[in-house]
């Protein structure tokens, strides 16, 4: 059985205003023009918790595009009168839904995630609620090679981990989530320890107890969302040398083209569909008729996407911060260059050695002992 993809709608307001997006699977979204007008949004009758905001003067260059993208969802329009300024606001808001997939994840580290999308059957908008920064960047990595689905771990070592009973996902959950295909991995099988710590009154900590365990954390599914951390950690170069999407014409009909790079298992996502949501956080547009341009995953073949039997799609992405990795290269660099210097001292220190030896052995033949 494939996961089931839920509907969402989209709300916007235009002023000079776009659209917005969402991460954990969002129900509507809103163009404004300023911050000025947030308040007035929240308030409207209308307004869908957990909707996401686009300020169009905070990405005017991505404005056109931003329209284009979200005009195959039909606008409709209405006016609103801000009652402490008098000024008008002009609201624009999707007359079709818009069908979100299902999306399991780990945070890897601070500045690297791992998204599997499942089910995804049309474009959608995906927000991640770090701040924004156009460093951050999006990338389709090569899917399956060690995304199997996981069957070969008993259920039966899968436990509640202490203090998660609220958040963690209950055994007869995850087999549905198995049987669903909304959970890809269940980790190596290896036995793992969690230490526990007593917090003590001069502020240190003592060790309490360890606890044993087989399979990690997997959420409960919060709107459409599952944190899995059995999923892989990935080495932290997979995204380095990536290919990418070009645009192979101009903005009044986008077509895609693939650039491959050095490396062939990784592609980034474009920065013109990397836009600012709710004042604050990232979001990408994801469009699946650019994915498709990219070679499909079969049993024999390695690909970026896998077609299931209702014709959506299962695929990965990472998001990454790339300004980390060049601390990866200073530190590298650094690394070298101290291994480098001690090699040269060991070098240099042998070759004074056997001078010294051969001075010593010519000097005790034409002197004697």
């Amino acid at each position: 059985m494939v996961a089931g993809v839920r509907e969402v709608n989209i709300l916007r307001v235009i002023l000079l205003i776009i659209l917005t997006i969402t991460f954990s699977t969002i129900n509507s979204f809103a163009e404004v023009k300023s911050h000025a007008f947030l308040d007035d949004i929240l308030s409207m009758p209308d307004y869908v918790p957990g909707a996401g905001i686009f300020f169009s003067d905070q990405d005017p260059q991505k404005m056109k595009i931003i329209r284009q993208v979200l005009g195959r969802y039909g606008f409709t329009a209405k006016v609103m009168l801000r009652p402490t300024t008098g000024n008008t606001l002009e609201l624009l808001s999707t007359s079709n839904p818009i069908l979100t997939p299902n999306i399991e994840y780990i945070k890897i580290n601070p500045i690297k995630y791992r998204m599997i999308v499942h089910a995804a059957k049309d474009s959608f908008p995906l927000i991640f609620t770090e701040s924004f920064d156009n460093h951050w960047k999006a990338y389709i990595v090569s899917y399956g090679a060690d995304l199997q689905h996981s069957t070969s771990n008993n259920l039966s070592t899968y436990k509640l981990l202490e203090g998660n009973d609220n958040d963690q996902a209950t055994a007869s959950e995850l087999k549905s989530y198995l049987d669903e295909r909304l959970v890809t991995y269940l980790g190596d099988g290896v036995p793992k320890k969690k230490e526990h710590y007593l917090s003590l009154d001069n502020g240190r900590r003592k060790l309490d107890h360890v606890e044993q365990y087989t399979i990690g954390f997997i959420s409960k599914n919060f709107h459409g969302t599952i944190q899995n951390d059995n999923l892989p950690m990935g080495m932290f170069y997979e995204t380095w040398f990536s290919g990418r999407f070009n645009m192979s014409s101009d903005y009044e009909k986008i077509q895609w083209k693939v650039t491959k790079g050095l490396n062939n298992k990784v592609i980034e996502l474009p920065d013109m569909y990397h836009w600012r949501v709710n004042g604050i956080a990232n979001s990408w547009w994801i469009d699946l008729d650019m994915l498709h341009k990219l070679p499909q995953a079969s049993v024999s073949n390695p690909g970026y996407y896998r077609v299931n039997s209702d014709g959506s799609i299962d695929f990965e992405i990472v998001i990454e911060f790339w300004s980390q990795r060049l601390l990866y290269i200073g530190l590298s660099i650094s690394a070298a260059s101290f291994l480098g210097c001690i090699i040269y001292l060991v070098v240099d220190w042998k070759k004074r050695r056997k001078v010294s030896a051969t001075l010593q052995k010519n000097f005790t033949r034409d002197f004697g002992a």
